[in-house]
């Protein structure tokens, strides 16, 4: 997961990814 600039980003995308119902591995695009 990452990288991000903040923790709440970082946590409102992973929030956005749950909701998704998607795996948990982020990429900046």
């Amino acid at each position: 997961v990452g990288p991000f600039s903040t923790r709440a980003e970082a946590e409102r995308a992973a929030a956005r990814i749950k909701a998704a119902d998607l795996p948990t591995v982020i990429l900046t695009l």
